[in-house]
C-alpha cells in the first residue's frame, strides 16, 4: 500500500499539481494569513482604506492588461518549435509591456485631473500605475513557468514573494502603521517578481508585427471585457459600499470578503484537476462520467461553505479585536455569494462544449447589470441589502448559465437533488446570521457538514459505503482506493 502511495506522488503531474496548489494559496492567501495581525494595528477605517486601494489597482490591471496573457496559451503554446515559440513568447510580453505603459500612463494623466479624490493620493495613484503597467507582463511570465512545467520554479517565486512580502508588512506595522507604505509592499513585490522572471526565462525586447499585435488585441480585449463584467459581481461593490458608507464600514466588509475568498481557494485543488481534464473526459468516458465528477465538485463545494462560514465566524470572534466582530455576520452573505459564483464556474460544461462561450459573455452582462443597478438604487439601506443584490445576480447567472448549458448539451444531472442541496445548503449558511456564541459555531461546525454529508449520500449525489468501513481496516480502506 505504502508503495502505490509513492508511486502515486511522485508522478510528475501529481507533483506539479501540488506546488501549484501550494503556490496558488501563498499568492492568494497572504492577506488572509496577515489578517490577525493587521486588524491589531489597524483601525477598520485604515482596512477600508487599503481594500479601496487594491480594488482600484485590480480593475485599472484589468483594463490596462488587456488580458494579454491569453494569447500565450492560443498563439504561442501551439507553436511546436522552440526557436519559434520563445521569440513569440518575447514579442508577446514586449508588446504587453509597452502597452501597459501607455495606457498606465493615460490612468496617471486622468487621475490628476479628473479622478484625483481625498481616498487616494498622488503617492498612492504613483504606486497604483507603477503596478498596472508590470501586471500583464508578469501574468505572462508565469503562465510561461507553467506552460513550460517549471513548477518549482513557480512554487519558489511564490515562496520568496510571501517572505518577503510578510517581513515587509510586519516591520512597518509593527514600527510605524501606514497604509501607503504596506500598499506599497505589494506594489514592490509585483515589481521584484516582474523583473525576476523576466531575467529568469531569458525574455528579450522584441517587437511583433503589426498584424501579430493586432490579432493579439482582436482575440484577449473580449476576454478582457468578460473579466471587467466578472468584476462587477466580484469586486466592484467595494466603490459602491465606499461611496455610501464610511471607509470603516468597507474595511469590516473586506475582512468578511477575505473568508469568501479562503472558500474559493480551497475548492481550487478540485478546479485544477477537473478542469483540464473535463472535456477529454466527456468524450472518452461520456456523459454519466462528467456529471459523476460535477456533482462531487458541488458536493464538496457546499460542505466546504459550510465549514468555512461557522470557521470564520469562530476565528473573527477570537481572533480579531471587538471592532471587527459585524464582519462575522456580512461573512455569511459573502459566502453563499461564492458558493453561487464556484457552482456556476462548474455547471458551465455544456455551454463551453459546445462552443457557444459569446453567450456566457451576454448572461454576465444581464446578471452585472441587474446585480449593479439594485445595489445602487438600495445602497442608503446597507451593506447586507447590497450584498443580497449581488446574490441575486448571482442565482440569475447560475439559473441562466445552467439552462443555457442543459439546452446546448444535455447532461443527465440529478437536478432536483442539486437544487434541494443549494438550498439547504444556504439555509444551513443563513442560519448563522444571528448567531454570535462561539459554542454554538463549534457544535454546527460539526453537526451541519456531517447532516449535509447525509443528505448527498441518500440523493446519491456522493456514494459512502458504510459497511465497507465497518469490514475494513483503515490501512485496507486507503489500499483499496488507491
Amino acid at each position: 500500500m505504502r508503495q502505490k502511495i509513492h508511486a502515486w506522488l511522485k508522478q510528475e503531474n501529481v507533483t506539479s499539481m501540488s506546488l501549484y496548489a501550494i503556490s496558488l494559496l501563498m499568492m492568494k492567501g497572504t492577506s488572509l494569513i496577515m489578517l490577525p495581525f493587521m486588524a491589531a494595528y489597524l483601525s477598520p477605517n485604515e482596512f477600508g482604506h487599503l481594500e479601496l486601494l487594491s480594488i482600484t489597482t485590480v480593475f485599472f490591471s484589468l483594463l490596462v492588461g488587456l488580458s494579454m496573457h491569453e494569447n500565450l496559451y492560443r498563439f504561442v503554446g501551439t507553436v511546436k518549435l522552440d526557436t519559434e515559440r520563445f521569440t513569440r513568447v518575447c514579442e508577446l510580453c514586449t508588446s504587453s509591456l509597452v502597452t501597459s505603459v501607455l495606457l498606465a500612463s493615460v490612468f496617471a494623466i486622468l487621475f490628476s485631473f479628473v479622478f484625483l479624490t481625498t481616498a487616494i493620493s498622488s503617492h498612492q495613484a504613483a504606486i497604483i500605475t507603477l503596478v498596472i503597467s508590470v501586471e500583464a507582463p508578469l501574468a505572462i511570465c508565469l503562465a510561461w513557468l507553467r506552460l513550460n512545467n517549471k513548477a518549482w520554479i513557480f512554487f519558489k517565486v511564490s515562496l520568496a514573494t510571501l517572505i518577503i512580502q510578510i517581513s515587509l508588512i510586519v516591520s512597518i506595522l509593527v514600527t510605524s502603521p501606514n497604509v501607503t507604505l504596506i500598499f506599497a509592499v505589494g506594489g514592490l513585490c509585483t515589481v521584484v517578481q516582474t523583473a525576476y522572471l523576466y531575467i529568469h526565462n531569458r525574455f528579450i525586447f522584441k517587437f511583433p508585427s503589426l498584424e501579430h499585435y493586432k490579432k493579439y488585441l482582436r482575440y484577449s480585449s473580449p476576454l478582457m471585457l468578460s473579466a471587467i463584467l466578472a468584476f462587477g459581481l466580484s469586486g466592484a461593490e467595494r466603490w459602491i459600499i465606499a461611496e455610501s458608507h464610511p471607509l470603516e464600514t468597507l474595511g469590516i466588509y473586506a475582512v468578511a470578503a477575505k473568508f469568501a475568498l479562503a472558500l474559493g481557494i480551497l475548492i481550487q485543488p478540485f478546479h485544477m484537476w477537473w478542469m483540464p481534464k473535463r472535456f477529454e473526459l466527456l468524450e472518452t468516458q461520456g456523459r454519466e462520467k462528467a456529471v459523476h465528477h460535477t456533482q462531487h465538485g458541488i458536493s464538496a463545494l457546499c460542505i466546504l461553505s459550510i465549514l468555512v462560514t461557522w470557521i470564520s465566524q469562530s476565528f473573527i470572534n477570537l481572533a480579531l479585536p471587538s471592532s471587527y466582530h459585524l464582519a462575522s455576520q456580512l461573512v455569511v452573505l459573502c459566502i453563499i455569494i461564492m458558493l453561487l459564483k464556484e457552482m456556476a464556474e462548474l455547471l458551465n460544461i455544456g455551454v463551453l462544449y459546445a462552443q457557444k462561450t459569446h453567450r456566457l459573455f451576454y448572461i454576465n452582462v444581464i446578471a452585472t447589470v441587474i446585480a449593479l443597478s439594485l445595489a445602487w438604487y438600495m445602497k442608503h439601506l446597507g451593506v447586507s441589502m447590497i450584498l443580497l443584490c449581488l446574490c441575486l445576480g448571482q442565482l440569475v447567472r447560475i439559473v441562466l448559465i445552467a439552462y443555457l448549458s442543459q439546452s446546448s448539451y444535455p447532461l443527465p444531472y440529478k437536478t432536483k437533488s442539486l437544487i434541494l442541496t443549494m438550498i439547504i445548503s444556504v439555509l444551513f449558511i443563513s442560519s448563522s446570521w444571528h448567531n454570535s456564541s462561539i459554542a454554538v459555531a463549534m457544535l454546527m461546525m460539526v453537526i451541519q457538514p456531517i447532516a449535509l454529508i447525509i443528505l448527498l449520500n441518500r440523493l446519491n449525489l456522493i456514494e459512502i459505503d458504510l459497511y465497507f468501513f465497518k469490514r475494513h481496516s483503515p490501512q485496507d480502506r486507503v489500499g483499496r482506493m488507491l
